[in-house]
C-alpha cells in the first residue's frame, strides 16, 4: 500500500514537456467559466461545483484541452457501428459498440468532436455511457442529435471517466479507427518517479469584498489524489475569509498529473500560497 507523501510549497509542473503522449481534458462553460468536466447526464455536461455535480449551461459552449499522458489504464471499442441519419425533422448520429477495459471505470461518456471546415470550426456532442467493469463487455447505444446535415462526418471519438481520458480515437472518415490499446500506460511504464503536474488551473475570483487598494493571502495544504483532483483541501492561514474561500473555489477546479513512485500514481500532500494584489496592479 502507497502512503501520502507530504510536500512543503513543492513547485508544480506546467504540463506540455516535449515528446510526451497527448491527452484531452473536456471543459463546459458553467456561469461563463469554462471548468473540467465530470459526467454526463443524459447528453448534458456536468461539473463539480462546491462537491455537487451541476449542469452546464445549455449554451453548451464546450472545449478540449491537450495536455502529456496520465492515465493508468485504457479501454477499446469492440464490434462498434457507427451510422450517420440525414432526415426531413432530424438528423443524428447512430452509436453503437461494445466496450472493453482493463479496470474499473466510473462516471464514463463518450464525446464526439467533429472537424468542420470553414468558418464552422469544431462541434461537440457527448453522452452518457454505463460504468465500465475490468474486462467485462459493456453494450452502448446512443443517439446523438446534430444540427445540420452532413455527408462527410471527419471526427474524433474519446472516452472519459471523470476528468480523465482513457481512449482517443485516430481522425476518422465516418468510421471510427481505435489506437492500440495497452496493457498499461505509456508514461507509467517509463517513468519511475516524477512530481505532480498541474494540468489545468482556473484563476481564483478577486473577492468583491476586499478593497481596491488592498491586498490578500492565503496558504492551503491540499492532496493531489491519484484520479488527478484537489482533495482534502485545509485553509492555514488566511488574511480574510472571503480569499480563501475564492481560492478553495477555483482549486476545486484545478486537474493534476499525480505524482509517480515506482510507476504508480501515489497522494502528494502539498502546501500551496494564494496572493490577490490591489486591484490597479491586477488590471482592473
Amino acid at each position: 500500500m502507497k502512503t501520502t507523501r507530504s510536500l512543503a510549497l513543492i513547485c508544480l509542473f506546467v504540463a506540455g514537456a516535449a515528446g510526451l503522449r497527448a491527452q484531452s481534458l473536456f471543459l463546459a462553460e458553467y456561469h461563463g467559466q469554462m471548468l473540467p468536466v465530470h459526467a454526463v447526464d443524459g447528453t448534458i455536461p456536468e461539473v463539480k461545483v462546491h462537491g455537487k455535480l451541476k449542469h452546464a449551461t445549455y449554451s453548451q459552449r464546450l472545449g478540449m484541452k491537450k495536455f502529456p499522458e496520465f492515465g493508468d489504464g485504457f479501454a477499446k471499442i469492440e464490434d462498434k457501428n457507427f451510422l450517420l441519419y440525414n432526415g426531413d425533422l432530424n438528423n443524428e448520429l447512430r452509436l453503437a459498440a461494445i466496450i472493453r477495459s482493463n479496470r474499473d471505470f466510473k462516471d464514463c461518456y463518450f464525446v464526439v468532436v467533429f472537424e468542420r471546415h470553414g468558418d464552422a470550426g469544431k462541434a461537440m456532442l457527448a453522452a452518457e455511457i454505463p460504468d465500465l467493469d475490468a474486462n467485462q463487455k459493456i453494450q452502448f447505444r446512443c443517439s446523438l442529435a446534430i444540427t445540420e446535415q452532413m455527408t462527410h462526418l471527419p471526427y474524433f471519438l474519446h472516452l472519459f471517466s471523470g476528468e480523465r481520458e482513457i481512449m482517443t480515437s485516430d481522425l476518422s472518415n465516418g468510421f471510427v479507427m481505435d489506437r492500440r490499446a495497452r496493457n498499461d500506460s505509456g508514461m507509467l511504464a517509463e517513468t519511475s518517479q516524477a512530481r505532480p503536474m498541474l494540468i489545468y488551473k482556473l484563476a481564483p475570483r478577486r473577492p468583491d469584498e476586499l478593497p481596491d487598494d488592498a491586498s490578500g493571502s492565503c496558504l492551503i495544504r491540499f492532496t493531489i489524489g491519484t484520479g488527478g483532483q484537489a482533495t482534502n483541501i485545509e485553509v492555514l492561514s488566511a488574511t480574510q475569509p472571503e480569499v480563501s474561500q475564492s481560492a478553495t473555489d477555483a482549486l476545486e477546479q484545478w486537474v493534476f498529473r499525480p505524482a509517480i513512485e515506482d510507476h504508480h500514481f501515489v497522494p502528494t500532500t502539498i502546501k500551496y500560497p494564494f496572493t490577490f494584489g490591489p486591484r490597479s496592479s491586477q488590471g482592473g
